[in-house]
């Protein structure tokens, strides 16, 4: 039987089984980097494309609602919580006679019951065709026909039955389309006109629903997307709709919102890179002293190698070589389960998180993955470099006389 013959890969990779211990312990260290390397990286691209999805979703400059629900706002537009509030009709007017409003839409909000489609209640976005701007132009990239009485357009979180139908307060509602994932609240959000609408309003009175005293579906609205005219300031418009309501509503400024998610965000970016930034150092110093410590150990060993003809050159290379093998594998195990953490578990991260969070798509996440591993990969080598110098400059006749 022919016997292998020991090259630098093939022994290095025995030098590493014959410590499983320690080879365990400096390879669980570079899987921690390479854990929140690749774990940060892709939850901070996924938030990056949540709140551009969220700015390209608004469509609007300002957003009226009934006072002090700016935050219940928000919290439908970017988590998707269900809500109810309401206002006068009248106010749709009286923003229209503003000087410098170029457009504006009343919206109606519903919500589900919980124990209907998703479990859970969701809310409902009931939109005027007539004079819509914000929902029609963007859910035509996924349903380009007009949207019919009793039909309704979906979220991609949402569930359906198997006949294309959703059920809303005991009745079956037409699946016109399911909505791409956006990472915002509109993935768990339903959409349909005003004339279905007014339907799921009687339906949830007579499920029970609680609407306050006086709100009626003729004579009540949720919110009022804006668009404002060119050459006037948010400000100035804003400041006409105060005075035309009486200052009896919320006007709340839709980059506000974004700016506001943005400015969170860069909170959070901020920990990750410090995070990260430790995190490698740690290693590096780490894994220094590590292979420092142990290439003392093993001084008489190497010089065994010199005896038996191995170059400087190549001892260097041995100890390159297994630095390099403990930091790969580590760094392929820290990525594994990384992806086991962060991909089947988004929209739970997005939820904790209470940001927008859309993923981002396979060719950026190969390109995260490639970058993490290589940084992983090369803290191991870079970490053994003078452990590597210091053994191949070692007298060998001095070693083996040590402790003599």
């Amino acid at each position: 039987m022919q016997e292998k013959a020991l090259s630098t890969h093939r022994l290095s990779l025995l030098n590493l089984q014959r410590k499983p211990f320690r080879t365990a312990a400096l390879m669980t260290v570079v899987a921690l980097l390479s854990f929140v390397l690749f774990a940060g990286s892709v939850m901070t691209m996924s938030m990056e494309n949540g709140i551009e999805g969220l700015e390209a979703r608004l469509g609007a400059d300002i957003v009226v609602v009934p006072e002090g629900y700016d935050k219940d706002l928000e919290g439908v537009m970017i988590q998707g919580e269900p809500t109810y509030f309401f206002m006068g009709k009248e106010v749709l007017d009286q923003v229209l006679s503003c000087e410098g409003v170029a457009k504006a839409s009343a919206q109606f909000y519903l919500a589900s019951l919980n124990a209907e489609c998703c479990g859970s209640s969701v809310p409902i976005i009931g939109f005027d065709p007539e004079t819509d701007f914000t929902v029609q132009p963007w859910i035509s990239e996924q349903y380009s026909k007009e949207l019919g009485y009793g039909q309704i357009i979906i979220g991609d979180d949402i569930n359906v039955e198997s006949d294309g139908t959703i059920l809303f307060f005991g009745k079956n509602y037409e699946v016109a389309s399911r909505l791409e994932r956006t990472g915002t609240g509109v993935d768990v959000t339903c959409f349909a006109t005003m004339d279905t609408i007014a339907d799921l309003y009687v339906d949830a009175k007579e499920k029970g629903a609680y609407f306050m005293e006086g709100v009626t579906y003729e004579n009540s609205i949720s919110s009022i997307m804006i668009k404002i005219k060119e050459g006037y300031s948010l400000t100035q418009v804003a400041g006409q709709i105060r005075k035309a309501t009486g200052g009896a509503v919320e006007i709340v400024q839709t980059q506000n919102m974004i700016n506001s998610v943005g400015g969170s965000l860069a909170g959070i970016l901020e920990y990750l890179y410090i995070i990260a930034i430790v995190f490698w150092v740690l290693a590096v110093v780490l894994l220094s002293i590590v292979f420092s410590v142990t290439a003392n150990e093993r001084k008489k060993e190497f010089a065994l190698f010199r005896i038996l003809g191995a170059t400087r050159k190549r001892l260097s290379s041995l100890i390159l070589t297994e630095a390099f093998y403990l930091s790969l594998f580590g760094s392929l195990i820290g990525v594994a389960v990384a992806a086991m953490v962060v991909f089947p578990f988004s929209v739970y991260i997005g939820d904790k998180l209470g940001m927008p969070y859309l993923q981002p798509a396979m060719g950026e996440i190969m390109i995260v993955m490639v970058v993490s591993l290589v940084l992983s990969a090369i803290v191991g080598p870079l970490a053994s470099a003078w452990s590597a110098y210091k053994i191949s400059r070692a007298e060998t006749y001095h070693t083996m006389r040590e402790g003599e």
